[in-house]
Parts: C-alpha cells; structure tokens; sequence
C-alpha cells in the first residue's frame, strides 16, 4: 500500500511525542493524502456500530445465543441463555458486531487466533479477547497512516547553504586561535596545535547529524 512507502521515508529522530518528520519533496501529494485520508476515516468507521448501539447490541445477543446453542454442556435452560447472553452484550458493547460475528465463527470452527482449550463455551472475557485480538491489524494500519499524515514536511537545505556549513567549521579553529604569552614568574604556555593539526580531524568529521538538525530547523510553516 501507498502508505508504507511514505512510513519508509519518515525522520523519527525527535524522540518519543515528537510528530515524525518528511522531506517537503518526499511528502505525500494530494493525490495520495487523499486516498490515504479515505482509507483512515473507513477504517474508523469500521470499528464502531455507528451512532445508534441498538442494532448492534441486537445482532450480538443474537449471535452470542447461536453461540451457547452449540455448546449443549452450558447447561442452562432458553431463559437462563438469554440473561447470561445479555452479559456477553455488556462485554461487546465497544467492539463492533462483523468482528464479534467473525470470532464467534472462530471458536465453531476451532480456529481461535488465541489459545482455547475448546471444552467449554468461550465465557465473555474470552469472546471480547478474541475479537480484539482481530482488531490489531486494523487499529496497527490506523497508526501507520496517522503517522504519515501528521508528518511535518521541511525544505532541505541546499547545497549552497550546507558547504557554508562545512566551510565554516574548517575555518573555525583559526579564529580560536590566542597569542599567548608567558608573565614572568608564571608557568610556561602550554603547546598549541598548529592550524593544520585542528583542521584536518574535521576536514573528515562526519557531520550527517548535524546537516539533519539544519534540515529539521527548517521545518516549513
């Protein structure tokens, strides 16, 4: 999907609470913000019942009640079924019904994503675990495109601007530099590199990160 080749080019390195970071010409187009946009607002929408619980609540009685059915060991009477069902509702309340449908089909199938012995009936705890368990592609999905979406887009510092950098720290030391000279009855001046001596470690230092901070200082309003 779209979104992933997007998550491939994100700066994560502002630490933890720190929306990630884009390259304005890496950043997602309209186009695809759009389809990406879409696709979130579907997957939301896809985790709730809507607005009105009634129906949901409805559709998950009935589908608990099929469940216990199947499990002639429960050993409670039609009445009985039904108050126990109406617990199993109160679990489900914030999961939406497709998934609780699909994780009772699991445990008539034996097919559980989580462990189950398959003796007895799934209690409520068990039902709601294993329909948030098929929850977790989802709401994983969700997170990735929120990331990419949130992402702030910067402009790069040029080429220009990144030599100045380079040049300006060649020509550091030089400035550092202090003539010296020695009081009588003081200790004598301690040996000072020559200029070349300072300049070449940084001829070679690798200052990657801190082109990264230029670029990230330059975030675009």
């Amino acid at each position: 999907m779209v979104v992933a080749i997007y998550r491939n080019r994100l700066d994560r390195s502002g630490g933890y609470g720190v929306p990630p970071a884009i390259r304005s010409d890496q950043a997602p187009t309209a186009a695809d913000r759009g389809v990406m946009t879409d696709r979130l607002v579907a997957l939301r929408a896809g985790l709730s019942d809507g607005e009105d619980p009634k129906p949901g609540q409805v559709a998950k009685r009935d589908v608990v009640l099929a469940l216990l059915a199947a499990f002639p060991t429960f050993g409670v009477a039609a009445d009985g079924a039904r108050a126990t069902a109406n617990l199993y509702v109160r679990a489900l309340a914030e999961l939406p019904t497709w998934a609780v449908r699909e994780a009772a089909a699991r445990f008539l199938g034996g097919k559980t994503l989580l462990p189950w012995t398959g003796e007895r009936c799934p209690t409520p705890p068990q039902l709601a675990a294993e329909t948030r368990r098929s929850l977790d592609e989802i709401h994983a999905e969700i997170a990735g495109l929120v990331e990419v979406l949130d992402a702030v887009p910067y402009q790069p510092i040029s080429d220009a601007e990144r030599q100045k950098v380079l040049d300006d720290i060649a020509a550091a030391p030089s400035s550092l530099l202090i003539a010296g000279r020695t009081e009588r009855g003081t200790s004598p001046p301690i040996p000072r590199p020559s200029d070349a001596e300072i300049v070449a470690p940084l001829r070679t230092l690798d200052v990657s990160h801190l082109m990264a901070s230029l670029d990230r200082k330059r975030v675009l309003a």
